[in-house]
């Protein structure tokens, strides 16, 4: 098995082929590759249908203290981790905070499908629905807050 590289810097998954990090320009021609090696193995806590989703996720877990990364198509990291489709986006973390992370994101998918469905009643929700308003009821008086 190929090893994991990873920046010193920021912590994102580096090819070594590469001059800079991805993520934050540090320039990793300056480290010998055994200070770049990691014995990092992650695990896959979520599989992503976006990039969005993925970063999104990966936020919301590192604020709850638990280190993730996403590993998205063009990662050096993705041969590591077979069977994946190659149209998804991985968030990982490490073994230890595995199943801490599964949980987390259990409440995430939860809290953001329930902000979705309130987004979608909102937008299904019209003033005709709720009152049958025709052109004859408006008629043609003069109202007291009206200006004739």
């Amino acid at each position: 098995m190929k090893g994991i590289y990873v920046c010193p810097s920021c912590g994102s998954f580096i090819n070594l082929e590469d001059e800079i990090c991805q993520e934050c320009d540090e320039d990793i021609t300056l480290y010998d590759e055994s200070e770049l090696e990691s014995d990092i193995v992650p695990v896959v806590v979520y599989t992503a249908e976006s990039l969005s989703e993925a970063q999104a996720l990966v936020e919301f877990l590192r604020n709850n203290d638990i280190s993730a990364a996403y590993v998205d198509f063009d990662s050096p990291a993705r041969e590591l981790l077979k069977d994946t489709s190659s149209d998804s986006v991985l968030v990982v973390t490490l073994a230890q905070n595995a199943s801490k992370a599964e949980e987390l994101v259990d409440d995430f998918l939860a809290y953001v499908s329930d902000e979705t469905d309130e987004e979608e009643e909102k937008e299904d929700w019209s003033i005709e629905d709720d009152f049958d308003v025709e052109d004859d009821d408006l008629g043609d008086e003069v109202g007291t807050n009206q200006i004739a």
